[in-house]
Formats: C-alpha cells, sequence, structure tokens
C-alpha cells in the first residue's frame, strides 16, 4: 500500500475519514501489518502445487512490486513486461491489452 511507505501519511488520512468508510483490509494490505504477517507465516505455498503468479513491474496496488513474487521452486513468477517490453500496464489495464491474451 503506497500511503504506508509515506512517513505519517497512513495516519493521517485514517484520521480525517469517517470510521464508516474505512474498511479494515485498508490497513491489513499494508506491508508488515500484523494480517500480512499472520498471512504469511510458515511460508507461501503447499508442498506437491506448482504455482504461478503474474505481476506488473508498475503496479499500483502491489508494492513494493518484488512481493508479488512466491519465494518457492515449485513457483513460476511472470512479470508483464517480460513477456513484451512494449506493454506497461499495471494490472488494471492488462485486461485492456489484446496482446497479453496471446503471449
Amino acid at each position: 500500500m503506497l500511503l504506508a511507505q509515506i512517513p505519517g501519511a497512513f495516519d493521517l488520512v485514517t484520521g480525517l475519514l469517517p470510521t464508516t468508510l474505512i474498511s479494515p483490509a485498508w490497513g491489513q494490505q499494508a506491508q508488515d501489518s500484523d494480517f500480512m504477517t499472520d498471512l504469511n507465516a510458515g511460508g507461501d505455498t503447499v508442498a506437491g502445487t506448482e504455482y504461478t503468479t503474474i505481476g506488473s513491474r508498475v503496479d499500483e496496488v502491489v508494492q513494493p512490486n518484488t512481493s508479488i513474487a512466491l519465494r518457492d521452486s515449485a513457483a513460476t513468477n511472470v512479470m508483464i513486461q517480460d513477456l513484451c517490453r512494449k506493454i506497461r500496464p499495471a494490472i488494471s489495464g492488462c485486461r485492456m491489452t489484446p496482446s497479453l491474451c496471446s503471449s
């Protein structure tokens, strides 16, 4: 979450907005939050399963973008820009990029 990377920004925004507008997910998705720490305890993967992650170097939500990758030998981690260097979308723009579907 980008706000978590700007010192004081998360607290400022949450202090200004009414609590009825703030979802618990707001803070849970922050890097190193208690939720993420608990979620990732015990590893990313389950033995015997093959995984593929697809991410973008310019992702607007997942920050830092290196946290998209799974750290397991059974995981294949793909960055969209590795498939085609001309494509620069964040994940939200991928569905509108026909060349990704044919890669």
